[in-house]
């Protein structure tokens, strides 16, 4: 029987670390989407880079990080994905934001954390329904949740 408490002790544990994540998905055409996170784990690693109707994903950062999304290599106008957490880690909090630029804004894009939060859901050629300097938009959501964004959906 203890054997059996422990057994589900690590599954609860699991499930609840694979229930916290990041993840980008393109369905672009382009050839290459490339995508980084900050902090970069990976000091000195060139972003990753995804083709059509691939994944991108990383276990949440408990001190939260910015994703920055672009077509280019050197990441100069990408759209950023933030998240960071309330101070009694009950929350995440998360944007998306075109401020440094938005190589996407001509496609549906969406970013969707779990059932029962809100989602950016931003149409093509929407640029009101992201997050900018003069109009910051940042949505919560209780804890675990994955948050899954989703290029050319």
């Amino acid at each position: 029987m203890k054997s059996f408490a422990i057994l589900m002790g690590a599954a609860l544990v699991a499930t609840s670390a694979s229930a916290q994540r990041a993840i980008v998905k393109t369905n672009c055409p382009a050839p290459v989407v490339f995508v980084e996170s900050f902090p970069n784990e990976g000091i000195g690693a060139p972003p990753a880079a995804l083709t059509p109707n691939t994944t991108w994903s990383e276990d949440l950062h408990p001190s939260g990080s910015t994703i920055k999304i672009d077509t280019g290599s050197d990441l100069a106008h990408p759209l950023v994905f933030d998240y960071f957490f309330s101070a009694d880690s009950e929350y995440i909090f998360y944007e998306l934001s075109s401020e440094l630029g938005n190589p996407f804004g001509k496609t549906h894009v969406v970013l969707t954390p779990d059932a029962g939060c809100v989602a950016f859901d931003c149409a093509a050629f929407d640029p009101g329904c992201y997050s900018r300097t003069e109009a910051k938009k940042v949505y919560g959501c209780p804890q675990p949740v994955d948050l899954t964004l989703t290029l050319c959906a």
